[in-house]
């Protein structure tokens, strides 16, 4: 019996859309290291799983979840098992962070809005909302003080094509090939520096989480 996939679409519970702000971690304007992603994607199911009062509480203050759990993510607690998003965050827990980043580090997400589904092209470009966007973009480019975007390189040609389509991002290089486990640095202006760098979910190896970690550590300097 073949398992029914979820259509692409805004979650359909209320409680996780309530709790969601469009990133998780620290809130953007006061992170210094921010990885983007298209979106934050969970299991149709997740308001009846025993992990989504801890999820709730991590969306509510993901800087005390990560202080207080020793971990920076509720997919990496034991009553979540092994579900969607669970490697991401396991690779990215081999980069060795303790809880002196909780205060630095975010995941922005280019909708604002939590999803289920595998994605469509189509329905997320319906989904996206102009005023993140911009929000996302005034962040990144108004700091005082330096931040460090991580885009993972199959995300860059998405992310490029969407500043296009809602005019920001504007300052991003136009794309370019960007080879598995390889960093890329790029100097955008004095307080921001982009680095592409293969996605946590991917095949990455040990010494591209260390290259990825001492350009955190070099930011951190």
């Amino acid at each position: 019996m073949r398992t029914k996939v979820s259509p692409f679409d805004r979650h359909p519970s209320s409680k996780l859309v309530e709790a969601f702000k469009g990133y998780q971690g620290r809130e953007p304007g006061a992170a210094r290291y921010l990885f983007m992603g298209l979106d934050a994607n969970f299991s149709e199911t997740i308001e009846d799983e025993p992990i989504f009062p801890e999820i709730i509480r991590y969306l509510s203050d993901g800087v005390a979840y990560w202080k207080g759990n020793k971990r920076h993510h509720p997919f990496l607690s034991p009553l979540y098992g092994k579900g969607g998003g669970y490697r991401y965050h396991l690779q990215f827990s081999k980069l060795g962070l303790t809880a002196e980043y909780a205060d630095k580090i975010s995941f922005i997400e280019l909708l604002s809005c939590p999803t289920v589904g595998k994605t469509s092209e189509k329905r997320l470009m319906r989904l996206l909302d102009a005023s993140h966007l911009r929000m996302l973009d005034t962040v990144l480019t108004s700091a005082i003080y330096s931040k460090a975007l991580f885009i993972a390189r199959g995300a860059y040609p998405r992310l490029y094509d969407i500043g296009r389509t809602f005019g920001c991002f504007t300052w991003l290089p136009k794309p370019q090939r960007f080879d598995m486990n390889k960093l890329y640095k790029m100097e955008i202006q004095d307080n921001l520096r982009v680095h592409v760098i293969t996605h946590f979910s991917d095949a990455i190896s040990s010494s591209h989480l260390a290259e990825i970690r001492a350009a955190i550590e070099t930011e951190h300097t």
